[in-house]
């Protein structure tokens, strides 16, 4: 622990004491950045696990999960997991 007894010559705090704030938001910032990081990639492998499986099905089991093949990647990829195939929309069936 750093404490006030060590200071400089000139009566002001050592660099040491003054940078720990410092180091420990950079500390802080790294671990989040890692963490973001790794989260990003496990989903990503998920994906590609999810993609293999998904193309290994024939047609048939396909269609009885209710996808076509060219859907699986669109599946994967969005976040919002609404499907919109066979919907329209109120200002479609007007234009």
């Amino acid at each position: 622990m750093i404490t006030a007894s060590n200071t400089a010559s000139d009566g002001q705090i050592c660099s040491q004491t003054a940078s720990a704030p410092i180091l420990d938001r950079l500390m802080s910032m790294m671990k989040s950045a890692l963490f973001t990081a790794w989260h990003a990639y496990t989903a990503h492998r998920a994906r590609q696990i999810a993609k293999a499986h998904l193309m290994a099905l024939d047609e048939r089991m396909l269609k009885d999960v209710g996808l076509d093949r060219s859907e699986i990647y669109s599946v994967l990829m969005d976040r919002t997991r609404e499907r919109r195939r066979g919907i329209r929309s109120e200002l479609e069936t007007y234009f």
